[in-house]
């Protein structure tokens, strides 16, 4: 089973690294995108856990249909 996975205020990661860290059996995390305005956690972020869709500003997200849909957001 595969869940999609957002993250809002993502800072550095931890939604990511808690994914990772769960390693339930059956179970797959996929993060499609993150949101922080912060460059340089988002550069941490892409540094620690490989290029992310980074939405900018979570005050102007407004469409998370098609490829942005998600299963758990964090």
């Amino acid at each position: 089973m595969i869940v999609r996975v957002g993250g809002l205020f993502s800072g550095i990661g931890s939604h990511h690294s808690a994914c990772v860290r769960a390693n339930i059996p059956g179970i797959e995390f996929q993060v499609k995108w993150q949101c922080d305005t912060d460059p340089y956690k988002s550069k941490a972020y892409d540094l620690m856990h490989g290029q992310t869709p980074n939405l900018g500003d979570v005050k102007e997200v407004h469409d998370l249909d098609g490829e942005r849909e998600v299963d758990l957001m964090f």
